[in-house]
């Protein structure tokens, strides 16, 4: 009776010292699913933390440039300011004493720039003032073609009207479609 109550006992250590390897297996394995989600979630939570420091970086960059973005557009004309600047053009007759009036307004082949024709009559003096106010606008041209015509005529007393013309086609460069 002895030796079956030592083989009942040696039976039940080893299925008890079984169960507590089996235990400890299964609680180093959970330790280790559980190591592993939670590098993942730190890992992601850098992420974040990353992306939301660009952000905040990129967010006071957009505002401290913000009067300096102001200032590099007011060198642009767009698509919603070019009645403006037609009339800034017009409006140069007016500062030079000529008749100043835009002749034809065409988007350029390629879209990027559009071609402006401008005609005015003026002294000589007058139009010359004119077209310099023209080239040096603040803006991006390429005078395309540029013609002074006198129109003079011999009046009735013999006196000499000195009239002439400017025809001016600039393409504007500066020009961005929003």
């Amino acid at each position: 009776m002895k030796k079956n109550s030592h083989i009942k006992f040696l039976i039940f250590s080893v299925i008890g010292i079984l169960a507590v390897v089996g235990v400890f297996l299964y609680g180093i394995n959970l330790i280790q699913n559980t190591t592993q989600k939670t590098s993942e979630i730190m890992s992601k939570t850098e992420e974040i933390v990353k992306k939301n420091s660009e952000l905040s970086t990129i967010k006071k960059t957009i505002s401290a440039t913000e009067e300096d973005r102001a200032k590099l557009l007011t060198y642009f004309v767009t698509d919603k300011s070019i009645v403006a600047f037609l009339e800034y053009l017009e409006s140069l007759g007016e500062i030079t004493n000529t008749d100043a009036s835009i002749k034809a307004v065409d988007l350029d082949k390629d879209g990027n720039s559009v071609v402006v024709s401008i005609g005015s009559t003026g002294s000589y003096s007058d139009l010359v003032r004119f077209s310099k106010l023209i080239e040096n606008m603040p803006y991006r041209i390429d005078v395309q073609s540029f013609a002074f015509v006198s129109q003079s005529k011999t009046l009735e007393d013999g006196s000499e009207d000195s009239l002439w013309e400017v025809n001016i086609t600039i393409k504007l460069i500066s020009y961005l479609q929003l």
